[in-house]
């Protein structure tokens, strides 16, 4: 989850320079490239909600000072475990090495190989 999380932070670096540079690029950069990019983050972003929302309850949890309460909690943070499993195994099965393959070689053509790897 943690290089899930970092995976997302990168993505929306990218996504704020795709838009600052928008304009520089063929209309596929912005019809084409930006649409994915984005649904990549909204995929991510579905992952840390649901991390988020574990995390949250949890800390609810370890405060609650009534055995109802602290079962209902309990309960919440069991049914975001499930969503997040289920979001994994969607994210997986969507965000394939074939896929993300297919996303660099669109940049590298957009871009005509400008864009370099990270160091």
């Amino acid at each position: 989850l943690k290089a899930l999380h970092r995976f997302r932070v990168r993505g929306k670096e990218l996504r704020y320079v795709m838009e600052l540079l928008s304009n520089v690029f063929p209309a596929d950069f912005r019809t084409s490239l930006y649409p994915r990019v984005t649904q990549l983050q909204d995929r991510l972003g579905e992952l840390n909600d649901h991390a988020t929302a574990q995390e949250h309850l949890a800390r609810w949890r370890d405060e609650a000072d009534s055995r109802l309460l602290n079962e209902f909690l309990c309960k919440l943070i069991s049914q975001e475990g499930e969503e997040l499993d289920k979001s994994i195994a969607r994210f997986k099965k969507w965000w394939t090495p074939e896929y993300a393959k297919n996303l660099e070689t669109s940049f590298h053509a957009m871009t005509n190989g400008c864009i370099r790897e990270p160091t």
